[in-house]
């Protein structure tokens, strides 16, 4: 239960996962198209799920898909906003 709580606290609902791959912060923002720098601020922000292994920080491809999937916005041409 204790875990539970901890994922709870965490925000995601998904456990850590030995056998799945996790990124570094440069694979991340080569994946994003930002700097590390941006990278470090959604961190900092809240914006981006990681996990704190050691004094290394790792994400899950799959959090950050479903971050985008939930912030993306969709812009078309002509569109006054």
């Amino acid at each position: 239960m204790e875990a539970e709580a901890n994922m709870k606290a965490v925000g995601t609902g998904a456990g850590f996962s030995v056998c799945e791959r996790y990124l570094t912060k440069d694979e991340v923002a080569a994946l994003l198209q930002v700097s590390r720098r941006t990278v470090d601020n959604l961190m900092r922000r809240g914006w981006l799920v990681y996990h704190k292994i050691g004094r290394t920080v790792r994400f899950r491809k799959d959090d950050i898909d479903q971050h985008l999937n939930a912030t993306a916005r969709v812009c078309r041409s002509g569109d006054p906003r």
